[in-house]
């Protein structure tokens, strides 16, 4: 079911303002979360989410992560709360390539960890995982909110 669940989920946003990819160790989360039975209840939270993915003191649906204490910077992260279930959802977002006055590709929306929260456990894979996409998302400091 993974495989064609995340099918119809992409299809169902493909005419959203923003488009959206699973990185690769996010693809391996949500493999975990099929075999618990919890990738359906996920996918939903992320196909809401996905509307408005900005940060909610922007109008939007994510919670920001948090200060990086190293920069000063938020981190370019963001999550959706499942806390019924106590899972994140961690994502990035990525501003639109531009080649001459054409779009290539769209705003997108890049889910980098699906995570239970026990332990912190989510949080210390999002910080190893930053490490890897962080160059391609839009830090904090865009955002309205500080």
């Amino acid at each position: 079911m993974g495989k064609n669940a995340i099918k119809v989920l992409l299809s169902l946003i493909s005419n959203r303002e923003w488009s959206l990819e699973f990185s690769k160790e996010a693809l391996k989360d949500l493999k975990f979360y099929e075999r618990t039975g919890l990738l359906e209840t996920i996918l939903a939270a992320i196909l809401e989410g996905h509307n408005n993915p900005l940060p909610k003191e922007d109008g939007g649906t994510g919670h920001l992560l948090g200060i990086d204490k190293d920069t000063g910077d938020g981190r370019p992260a963001l999550y959706w709360k499942l806390s019924s279930i106590g899972i994140r959802i961690v994502y990035g977002l990525e501003p639109p390539v531009i080649e001459g006055e054409k779009i290539v590709k769209k705003k997108n929306v890049l889910i980098l960890v699906i995570g239970n929260r026990r332990n912190k456990e989510v949080y210390h894979d999002t910080i190893r995982r930053l490490k890897r996409y962080r160059p391609r998302l839009i830090g904090s400091k865009y955002f309205k909110t500080k």
